[in-house]
């Protein structure tokens, strides 16, 4: 009878770290589609699909230290970088991998840590790659994982981006400089013109 008992104990056991770790691979499997889809929204810009993906409690933090708690904030100041007349991009691509598997917290949050290789394509042509680093938080909800806090960082020591829009400041300080010699030039001379026909 003892014997038997064990029998079933073992069996038992057996299939509940079986069923665990099926859930547990489950779980990674959603999260690793979770971060596609997320990925896939922003390289194209689709906030139609990326706002279903963020939690109730979604903040964001981005690489240039501003802080969204609402996707319709993040939306605009997303849209901002890449469309009217200040805009010195055209689009940003995305290529995120995580450093290894979702660490659950408790059965419904996890972090993930991770790097990105981001491409930058500037309006004038330019094309810049900048390595990033971002930490990630998730949640289950009853319709499946969301995103509740993203965090990205950059090197500020080395940035090839910040180059670049520094290079673009120099271009445009100097066309100012040029631009305001030559008006002095033409202001001068009409002056000039004025007293010889006075």
């Amino acid at each position: 009878m003892k014997k038997l008992l064990s029998i079933c104990l073992v069996l038992f056991a057996f299939f509940q770290c079986n069923t665990g770790w099926a859930d547990v691979a489950a779980d990674h499997d959603a999260l690793r589609n979770l971060r596609k889809e997320a990925m896939e929204a922003l390289n194209s810009n689709n906030f139609d699909h990326l706002t279903p993906l963020l939690d109730k409690s979604f903040t964001i933090t981005t690489v240039d230290n501003h802080k969204f708690t609402k996707p319709e904030e993040f939306k605009a100041y997303w849209q901002s970088l890449l469309t009217g007349d200040k805009a010195v991009l055209k689009s940003i691509e995305f290529d995120p991998t995580a450093d290894g598997l979702t660490e659950f917290l408790s059965p419904d949050i996890g972090v993930v840590y991770g790097t990105s290789t981001d491409t930058y394509h500037f309006t004038d042509g330019d094309i810049r790659k900048m390595h990033t680093r971002w930490t990630a938080v998730v949640r289950r909800n009853p319709d499946g994982w969301k995103l509740v806090a993203v965090h990205f960082s950059a090197n500020i020591f080395h940035n090839p981006v910040l180059h670049a829009a520094k290079k673009c400041s120099y271009w445009f300080g100097a066309a100012g400089l040029i631009l305001g010699f030559v008006i002095a030039l033409l202001l001068m001379w009409c002056c000039r013109c004025r007293r010889t026909t006075a």
